[in-house]
Parts: structure tokens; C-alpha cells; sequence
């Protein structure tokens, strides 16, 4: 079994924005292309308050032929009343997800506009670490994900949520780009945390800024994914090709999607 391939769905939102148009009005058309390009999965963000979502989610993918592997949420775990919120709203949906077939969960502990105290980390990684237990009993993996927040500091929160939880509990959802952007070696963070990657997100910029595919950039993720394909690793690998106010459009998001795909199988072979 090769790497699973697909896409997240946040680039496709912000395109169809673009254009005043509202995503989920064109899922099918979306998983449609998506299953034509040759991918197998799409992971969206969960809405919290709507528990039968995975279900739903999971019965689309299947009708045009994709796989349910992920999803997508945040949620506040820096202070203990918060987190017992956020984990009492999770719990259905998870036993939504495993039900629907659903393999991981990709999360992203909020920011709150400044840097979290030693306090308020000790708590978050307290309570990820009761959430990845609870998903670990439902055969769903936790994998954190990240963006600049986690980085500022060298990394402080980044290391602090995997170094004081268990491994076998809390993994890595790894977003090679937003390690870059927040300052960190994506190459050396994964080394040290290869071995916790649950799933992997990949874009592209150039001179900084991202590109509207998937293609040759700043960042080279040829030693990255041959190391994963090397290792066995069959989590999702996924396409999240977000755009930014620089970026350049000469594509429609359609297009940018199946060259970038091609472009990524051509990475692993």
C-alpha cells in the first residue's frame, strides 16, 4: 500500500470565495474533479455542533469513489474549562468519525493573539493528551497541527505539545510550509518528530510567497517524502494549496489541482 493522497479543502474555499462563491454549494462538483485527478481522499473541516457531519462527509467521499482518512478542527485546551468544552464537544463527533470509517483527526489548538504561559501549556498538553487518549480507544490518531503561532519563540508550543505528551497519544499533523513560515527548519523538525507525523500538509511559495499550484519553490519535499514512502508511511499526504492577497492566478482552481497532483505523484513515485 503507497501513500494516500488528496487534498484539504481550505485552498478550494478560498478560491470558490474568490469568485463569491460558497464551497460546499459545490462539493460534488469538487469530489468529483478530485477522484477524476487521481487522488483518494479530501479532508474538510468539521463543523463542532454537528455531530452527524462525518457521516455525511463519509457517505460523499464514498459515492465518487474517495476515502474517508481525516478531519479538521481547533479548539481552546489552555485553560482547563475551555478544554473540557472543547473535548465534550469532540467526543460524538469522533464516535461519529470512527463509525463513518474515519482514520485521524487533525487539530490545531487555538492561539489566543499572544504567547501562551508555561501554565497554560501545561494545561493544553494535559488535555490533548485526554483527547488522543479518548480517540486512541475509537482507532482514531490525533495529529496536531500547525501554524505560525506554535513556532514564535523557537518553536516553544510546537515542542512543548509533543514533548510533554505520550506518543502513542498525541502525533503530528505536519504542515511542512507553516513550519517554515514560523520561523523553524521543517527539515530538522522532521527528523525529530518523523516518527509521530499522523498526516502530512504540502503547498508551495516562491520567493515567499505561495503559489496558486503545487510545483518546484522554496522548499524542496523530495528528501521528505522519500523518506516516508522509505519508512511505509500510508497516512494521507495532502495537497492544501491556500492562496494569499501576492498570489498569482493564472489557472482556474481546477487546473492548478490536477497539475499539482501530478506534480506530487511525481515526488513519490
Amino acid at each position: 500500500m503507497g501513500l494516500l493522497i488528496g487534498t484539504q479543502l481550505y485552498g478550494w474555499g478560498q478560491r470558490f470565495a474568490l469568485d463569491n462563491k460558497s464551497l460546499p454549494d459545490h462539493y460534488e462538483h469538487v469530489l468529483s474533479a478530485i477522484a477524476e485527478m487521481g487522488m483518494q481522499t479530501a479532508e474538510e473541516c468539521i463543523p463542532a455542533s454537528d455531530a452527524d457531519f462525518p457521516r455525511r462527509w463519509a457517505d460523499l467521499l464514498r459515492f465518487y469513489g474517495l476515502q474517508p482518512s481525516s478531519l479538521y478542527c481547533g479548539g481552546a485546551f489552555h485553560e482547563e474549562a475551555l478544554a473540557a468544552g472543547t473535548i465534550a464537544a469532540l467526543l460524538p463527533l469522533a464516535e461519529a468519525m470512527a463509525e463513518a470509517g474515519f482514520t485521524s483527526l487533525s487539530l490545531n489548538p487555538d492561539p489566543i493573539g499572544r504567547e501562551k504561559t508555561d501554565a497554560e501549556l501545561a494545561v493544553q498538553a494535559e488535555k490533548l493528551q485526554e483527547l488522543g487518549e479518548a480517540l486512541v480507544s475509537l482507532g482514531i490518531s490525533l495529529g496536531l497541527h500547525n501554524h505560525t503561532p506554535e513556532m514564535l519563540g523557537g518553536g516553544r508550543e510546537f515542542h512543548h505539545n509533543l514533548r510533554d505528551t505520550d506518543p502513542a497519544l498525541v502525533g503530528l499533523n505536519m504542515d511542512v510550509d507553516w513550519c517554515r513560515r514560523g520561523g523553524g527548519d521543517p527539515y530538522a523538525l522532521y527528523e525529530q518528530y518523523k516518527d509521530r507525523i499522523v498526516s502530512l500538509h504540502v503547498r508551495q511559495s516562491r520567493g515567499g510567497i505561495w503559489l496558486e499550484e503545487f510545483s518546484e519553490g522554496d522548499l524542496d519535499y523530495r528528501p521528505l517524502l522519500a523518506d516516508l514512502v522509505a519508512r511505509g508511511f500510508t497516512g494521507p499526504v495532502l495537497l492544501e494549496i491556500a492562496v494569499e492577497e501576492e498570489t498569482v492566478f493564472t489557472r482556474d482552481v481546477f487546473e492548478d489541482h490536477r497539475r499539482s497532483v501530478e506534480y506530487l505523484r511525481s515526488l513519490v513515485g
